[in-house]
Formats: C-alpha cells, structure tokens, sequence
C-alpha cells in the first residue's frame, strides 16, 4: 500500500524560503521504507533554482514534469510547485531518466526501461528483484514526457509498449501555457530536460485504476470520414479532398480566415482496429489545406469528430469523479489527474480556467488524497479487444490513475 504526502509552494523566487516551505509540511521521520517524490510545477522554478534547491535538500529521488495549472485538496493555482510524496513498504520505487531522444531511434528508451523495469540493476537501489532472485514486473509505470518538436509522443508510447509490453504507463506530457516546447521539460533529481523522457517503475503491492473521459458522444457530429493521408501528424487528405475542404463541409470552418484557437474545440476521434480508441487535438491549420493534430493518427482509419464545450469538460469530468469516489474512498487511496491543457482552453473562452479543477476539489472535499496537473497529452492503458494492455496518448482528455 502507498501513503502519500502532498506539499506545495508558491515562492519560486527565494529558494530558502521554498525548501523550508516544502519541509515543513513533510514528517521525514513518518517516512516508510521505500520513498519517491512526483513534481508538477511552474516552468520559472527551475530557472529560480527553486526546483534543484528542495530536491537536494529531500532524502529520496524526484521525477516529474512542468505544468500551468495545479490543484490538490488544498490548493489551487498556475505558479505552484507541489511535490507528492510516495511512500510505503511494501512498494519499491526505482526511477530514471532517459539519454536526449532527438532522431527517430528508440535506443535512449530502450536503456532507460532496462535501468527501471528490466534486469538492469544500476541506478536507484529499489530494484525490481524479488527476494528469491526472479525478475519482478512493475505493477505501473508512471510516464513524462517532453512536448518535443522534434520527436512525437506517440513515438515514445509506442516505444515503450515494445519494450515493456504489458506494464501499464500513466502520465502526461509537460505543459505550461503557450505549449511552446522551449518552456516544457521533464524533471529527475532537480535538473531538467526537454528531450527525454522521465520514468517511476513500481513494484510490489499496487493495483492501480484507471480512468479516461474525452468527448461526450452526443457531442459527435454524425458523419464519418476515413484519413486518406498523413504524414506524422500533419493531416492532409480526408476521403477524396483535403482536410480544410471537408471542416468546411461539415460546417466546422465557415470563413476563408482560419482561427487556430478555435480548432481545438473540435477533436479527431480514431477507432483503431485493436479496439482501442485515440483522440487528437487540432493545432493550426497549413498552408497545403491540411491541419497539424497533437499527435499521429494510422493511414486509412476511420474516425468522427468531437465537439468540445465549457458544459461538457465540467459534465465528463463530474461524471468520473463520481464513478472512482467510492474505489478511492475505501482505503482513503490517491488520485493523480490530468486534464487537457485543450480542455483549459475551452474553459477560459467561455468562463475561467480554474473551473473544471475547482470543481473537481469540490466534488473530492477530504474524501480522498488529489494532485491534479494540466497536460500537454495524456498518457493511459487500454485494452484491446483480445485483452492485451496497450498504452496510448491521447488528447483532449481527462484522465486519473488511483494508486
């Protein structure tokens, strides 16, 4: 079982300041045998010097990502460094942090689920060996990723469903609020990264629930259409024409201008042949009359569009966190959501972006332990049709994970 202790502060200046805010609000000498420490914050905490001051100053690794936009049972904000501590003794935690992923190899990836969820046994001491020697398998993989212009994130998923098939991965991409890549990283043991991706294996006594909501489907349009071409996740062709040409027949664009912000509003959603299903955001339109999605989408797949309003990002996320109330209350067990920095967006055009987490904080009260963090893409298992566990990223989302 893991116990879990959420800290945070708001002084990204004064690194004294933040590191004696962070302690106090954490019992070292409550920890269990076994500890890890999960960072969401602001991109400037690390150009402080905020971040690496309270991970030197913490007795057990750290790993995470940056956000925009934060909230736990207690707090609320965008400039928030929180730390959830995991900690537990009959859990192991072992952690890492990958080589740059800058070309289309899978190498660094590969290296890194050898170090925590292989037969690697260099890096932190909380292998993944039972007591008799045989190799145990994480029960979950807790997943960041960069928001890299030069590597998908669906390259790494894809990586790590070969190397380590079977695991379940939980996580997200980094976000903060212009979702430009310059201001993303990853976080290991207070340094940052923006080309690499950041891994908890844990082993022992989990068993972690998932949950995913996107789109209501009575928000779909009715019709249907096949991707014709693509090329990684620049969207050319929709059946015999391009992807401008059918937005407009479908009534989704109706002048020559085209308003990229307003575009997200209106996710792709693929049926892929396994079962499973993937959701991508539209970026920006191209000059071709095609669009750039966040994320690839499989030649020929058939797929309908979503339509995404204020209403239904508060309605889809009330919905799950009345569902995985009553699992999460039953041993007071953590939560870690995240939620689309697309559904963000939607929420600050028509009232304030603060809503969907505040009302989610309201909704949880102190029945259970949250960390709830904005995400650049959303990373969670599903499974297919014959059963197998199959990690994907998906967009416009709202995801949760109970520990």
């Amino acid at each position: 079982m893991i116990q879990t202790i959420i800290a945070h502060t708001s002084e990204v200046d004064d690194a004294k300041v933040a590191v004696a805010d962070i302690l106090s609000q954490i019992d070292l000498t409550a920890l269990k045998k076994n500890s890890v420490g999960i960072i969401h914050c602001y991109n400037e905490f690390a150009d402080s010097g905020v971040l690496k001051a309270i991970c030197k100053n913490l007795p057990f690794e750290c790993v995470g990502m940056s956000s925009s936009y934060l909230a736990s049972n207690s707090f609320y904000g965008s400039t928030i460094f929180a730390l959830t501590v995991l900690t537990s003794d009959d859990c192991k935690f072992k952690s890492g942090v990958s080589a740059p992923v800058t070309a289309l190899s899978g190498e660094p990836i590969k290296n890194l689920v050898e170090q925590v969820a292989g037969t690697s046994q260099s890096g932190n001491s909380q292998s993944g060996t039972s007591q008799s020697g045989e190799r145990e398998v994480p029960k979950l993989l807790l997943t960041f990723l960069p928001l890299s212009q030069k590597v998908s994130g669906d390259f790494f998923i894809d990586k790590l469903n070969e190397y380590a098939p079977g695991i379940p991965a939980f996580g997200s991409a980094a976000a903060t609020d212009e979702i430009g890549c310059e201001d993303n990283y990853t976080v290991f043991c207070g340094e940052t990264f923006t080309e690499s991706m950041a891994l908890v294996a844990i082993y022992g006594n989990l068993n972690p629930h998932f949950h995913r909501v996107m789109v209501s489907k009575e928000k779909f349009l009715k019709q249907k259409a096949v991707i014709t071409k693509i090329t990684g996740n620049h969207l050319q062709r929709i059946d015999d024409g391009t992807t401008l040409a059918f937005l407009r027949k479908v009534n989704l664009i109706k002048t020559d201008a085209i308003d990229s912000s307003y575009m997200i509003t209106f996710p792709f959603v693929a049926e892929l042949p396994d079962g499973t299903r993937k959701v991508r955001s539209v970026m920006s339109a191209t000059e071709e009359g095609g669009v750039l999605l966040a994320g690839s989408l499989p030649e020929n797949t058939p797929f309908s569009i979503g339509i995404l309003t204020s209403d239904d990002v508060l309605e889809t996320a009330r919905e799950m966190v009345h569902e995985i109330l009553p699992i999460a209350e039953q041993e007071h067990r953590t939560i870690l959501f995240y939620t689309c920095i697309a559904r963000i967006w939607v929420m600050s055009m028509n009232s304030e972006s603060s809503v969907e987490f505040l009302s989610v904080q309201r909704k949880i009260d102190d029945r259970a332990d949250f960390l709830m963090s904005s995400s650049g893409s959303e990373i969670i298992p599903q499974i297919t049709d014959d059963g197998k566990v199959i990690n994907t990223l998906q967009n416009c989302s709202f995801v949760c994970c109970i520990l």
